[in-house]
């Protein structure tokens, strides 16, 4: 989280970063393994890609 309280991840595009913060400012449920399954499948790429 930088110092706004918003999400940011460099890895991600800037729109999949607001519609993150989307889901936190609203309390999406399933936010938490959603960032999960997103780190994995853009780490997972990176390591096959080299």
């Amino acid at each position: 989280m930088n110092r706004e309280g918003n999400f940011r991840n460099p890895a991600f595009g800037e729109e999949l970063n607001k519609i993150l913060n989307i889901m936190l400012k609203h309390g999406f449920a399933g936010k938490d393994k959603l960032i999960k399954q997103l780190l994995f499948r853009h780490y997972e790429e990176r390591r096959q890609n080299r």
